[in-house]
């Protein structure tokens, strides 16, 4: 059994569908958050996702902000700030889509996705403390207990941070933010070349998983054993980076 992590389809459906048939049936995929929104299938995405077994969904702040916007909406508050937001971040499609939803199912769907994980917690083979949450984080050891940020829906503020003492068995596996953006952040380089591929950064500590799907029709799944970067196309085709 392999366990791995993705993240950032953005209703790129075909990306769910390679990544589903490549792993193996009894393999477990931690999924990052921002199902839907931007993508040509964002609610099939969403409901592909949440009803797969083989996938623990995390949310993340696209998941959030559908949430708000639909809550808005069932009080026909349709100018709501929320319900703005969403659209701005290419949710109208999803939002759309959403409302196909037979109207006593509506409401449902809002609950279940709202109580999503934040986060997930993974300790690998080799005994290192994989965190797992949509945004990132900083951790921090207090006593014995991790501590983290409680934004771990929008925070990109721990980009530049240093790695705290005492974390050097933890790794924390993210999305939110592509890889060429975060790599722009650290480097003050615009327009770089970034592979598509995981990106490691803070000293190999963190690794950001979003490949931009919903345009490079590109996910890149991590094995979060051996740390083995897939890079799965859309369309099926799948390299593998050592």
């Amino acid at each position: 059994m392999a366990i791995y992590a993705c993240s950032d389809f953005h209703g790129n459906y075909r990306a769910y569908e390679a990544v589903k048939n490549y792993i193996g049936e009894n393999d477990v995929v931690y999924y990052l958050g921002d199902a839907g929104d931007r993508g040509p299938r964002p609610w099939e995405t969403i409901m592909a996702i949440y009803n797969d077994p083989q996938f623990v969904y995390i949310k993340g702040n696209h998941e959030q902000m559908l949430v708000d916007a639909g809550r808005a909406m069932l009080k026909d508050n349709f100018h709501s700030k929320s319900v703005r937001l969403l659209m701005q971040n290419g949710g109208y499609g999803t939002l759309c889509d959403w409302q196909q939803e037979e109207e006593r199912f509506q409401k449902d769907w809002l609950d279940y996705i709202d109580k999503l994980p934040t986060h997930q917690i993974y300790q690998n083979i080799d005994g290192l403390i994989i965190f797992l949450s949509h945004a990132g984080c900083t951790p921090h050891i207090v006593g014995d207990e991790l501590m983290v940020s409680p934004d771990l829906l929008w925070n990109r503020g721990h980009f530049l941070e240093a790695w705290a003492e005492g974390c050097e068995d933890v790794i924390t596996v993210h999305g939110h933010t592509p890889n060429c953006f975060i790599d722009e952040e650290i480097n003050a380089k615009l327009d770089a070349e970034v592979e598509l591929g995981a990106y490691w950064y803070n000293e190999n500590h963190k690794v950001c998983l979003d490949t931009g799907a919903y345009w490079t029709d590109t996910a890149v799944l991590l094995d979060l054993d051996d740390f083995t970067e897939y890079i799965i196309q859309g369309e099926g085709e799948e390299t593998k980076n050592e």
